[in-house]
Protein backbone atom coordinates (compact mmCIF):
# COMPACT_ATOMS: atom_id res chain seq x y z
CA UNK A 1 0.00 0.00 0.00
CA UNK A 2 1.27 3.19 -0.25
CA UNK A 3 2.32 5.89 1.91
CA UNK A 4 -0.28 7.69 4.09
CA UNK A 5 0.57 10.40 6.63
CA UNK A 6 -1.83 10.95 9.28
CA UNK A 7 -3.22 14.54 9.27
CA UNK A 8 -5.59 16.41 11.46
CA UNK A 9 -9.59 15.01 11.04
CA UNK A 10 -8.52 12.42 9.26
CA UNK A 11 -9.13 8.64 10.33
CA UNK A 12 -7.22 5.55 9.28
CA UNK A 13 -7.89 1.60 9.51
CA UNK A 14 -5.19 -0.16 11.02
CA UNK A 15 -4.44 -3.51 12.71
CA UNK A 16 -1.77 -4.34 15.54
CA UNK A 17 -0.70 -8.36 15.84
CA UNK A 18 2.05 -7.94 18.14
CA UNK A 19 1.74 -7.86 21.48
CA UNK A 20 5.02 -5.23 21.43
CA UNK A 21 3.00 -2.67 19.76
CA UNK A 22 -0.06 -3.16 21.96
CA UNK A 23 2.48 -2.07 25.49
CA UNK A 24 3.91 0.73 22.98
CA UNK A 25 0.51 1.62 22.73
CA UNK A 26 -0.23 1.41 26.31
CA UNK A 27 2.55 3.14 27.42
CA UNK A 28 2.15 6.18 25.20
CA UNK A 29 -1.63 6.19 26.28
CA UNK A 30 -0.55 5.95 30.19
CA UNK A 31 1.98 9.50 29.43
CA UNK A 32 -0.91 10.96 27.71
CA UNK A 33 0.53 10.94 24.54
CA UNK A 34 -2.15 8.91 22.97
CA UNK A 35 -6.14 8.34 23.10
CA UNK A 36 -7.21 5.19 22.89
CA UNK A 37 -10.64 3.50 22.73
CA UNK A 38 -11.36 -0.25 22.41
CA UNK A 39 -14.22 -1.80 21.36
CA UNK A 40 -15.45 -5.15 19.99
CA UNK A 41 -14.41 -4.03 16.54
CA UNK A 42 -11.45 -1.49 16.84
CA UNK A 43 -9.17 0.56 19.12
CA UNK A 44 -9.59 4.00 18.37
CA UNK A 45 -6.05 6.18 19.26
CA UNK A 46 -5.83 9.86 19.00
CA UNK A 47 -2.44 11.49 18.95
CA UNK A 48 -1.78 14.08 21.33
CA UNK A 49 0.35 16.46 19.02
CA UNK A 50 0.55 18.85 22.10
CA UNK A 51 2.17 16.43 24.81
CA UNK A 52 3.77 14.59 22.53
CA UNK A 53 6.21 17.68 21.97
CA UNK A 54 6.60 17.69 25.64
CA UNK A 55 7.22 13.72 26.70
CA UNK A 56 10.53 12.07 27.69
CA UNK A 57 12.33 9.76 25.41
CA UNK A 58 11.06 6.61 25.80
CA UNK A 59 7.62 7.64 25.07
CA UNK A 60 8.58 9.41 22.20
CA UNK A 61 9.89 6.29 20.80
CA UNK A 62 6.80 4.39 22.12
CA UNK A 63 4.28 6.59 20.05
CA UNK A 64 6.59 6.89 17.42
CA UNK A 65 7.05 2.68 16.94
CA UNK A 66 2.83 2.69 16.83
CA UNK A 67 2.73 5.81 14.09
CA UNK A 68 5.28 4.84 11.89
CA UNK A 69 4.78 0.87 11.87
CA UNK A 70 1.18 1.92 10.54
CA UNK A 71 2.29 4.89 8.18
CA UNK A 72 1.89 2.77 5.13
CA UNK A 73 -1.18 1.44 5.68
CA UNK A 74 -4.11 2.29 4.76
CA UNK A 75 -7.21 -0.10 5.60
CA UNK A 76 -7.27 -3.54 6.65
CA UNK A 77 -10.57 -5.76 6.07
CA UNK A 78 -12.19 -5.84 9.53
CA UNK A 79 -11.75 -9.34 11.43
CA UNK A 80 -14.95 -10.70 13.57
CA UNK A 81 -13.80 -11.29 17.01
CA UNK A 82 -12.84 -14.66 17.91
CA UNK A 83 -15.59 -16.51 17.82
CA UNK A 84 -17.39 -15.32 15.72
CA UNK A 85 -17.87 -16.70 12.11
CA UNK A 86 -14.86 -16.47 9.88
CA UNK A 87 -12.31 -15.75 12.80
CA UNK A 88 -12.66 -19.45 13.96
CA UNK A 89 -10.89 -22.68 12.18
CA UNK A 90 -11.13 -26.39 12.71
CA UNK A 91 -11.59 -27.76 15.80
CA UNK A 92 -12.42 -23.91 17.44
CA UNK A 93 -9.88 -22.40 17.97
CA UNK A 94 -9.47 -18.72 16.59
CA UNK A 95 -6.71 -17.94 13.83
CA UNK A 96 -4.39 -15.59 13.80
CA UNK A 97 -6.02 -13.40 11.83
CA UNK A 98 -8.81 -13.56 14.47
CA UNK A 99 -6.47 -11.81 16.97
CA UNK A 100 -5.58 -8.49 14.40
CA UNK A 101 -7.70 -5.40 15.51
CA UNK A 102 -8.30 -2.94 12.95
CA UNK A 103 -7.21 0.42 14.65
CA UNK A 104 -8.25 3.99 13.81
CA UNK A 105 -5.99 6.79 14.21
CA UNK A 106 -6.78 10.50 14.62
CA UNK A 107 -4.72 13.41 15.74
CA UNK A 108 -6.26 15.41 18.78
CA UNK A 109 -5.35 18.36 20.73
CA UNK A 110 -5.56 16.80 24.12
CA UNK A 111 -6.60 13.62 25.81
CA UNK A 112 -9.08 13.73 28.91
CA UNK A 113 -7.85 11.77 31.94
CA UNK A 114 -11.47 10.33 31.70
CA UNK A 115 -10.66 8.64 27.91
CA UNK A 116 -7.74 7.16 29.06
CA UNK A 117 -9.12 5.99 32.35
CA UNK A 118 -11.79 4.06 30.35
CA UNK A 119 -8.69 2.45 27.91
CA UNK A 120 -6.46 1.49 30.44
CA UNK A 121 -9.93 -0.64 32.12
CA UNK A 122 -10.76 -1.82 28.59
CA UNK A 123 -6.77 -2.86 27.55
CA UNK A 124 -6.55 -4.75 30.47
Amino acid sequence: MGRYNVASNQWVLLSIDDYNEVYQLYEAARLKLVEARLSDEHISIGINTIKKKTCNAYAMHACNAITNFHEFMQRVDMVPPAGRGRGMRRGGHAGREARCQPVIVKETEDSGSEDLKEMALNMS
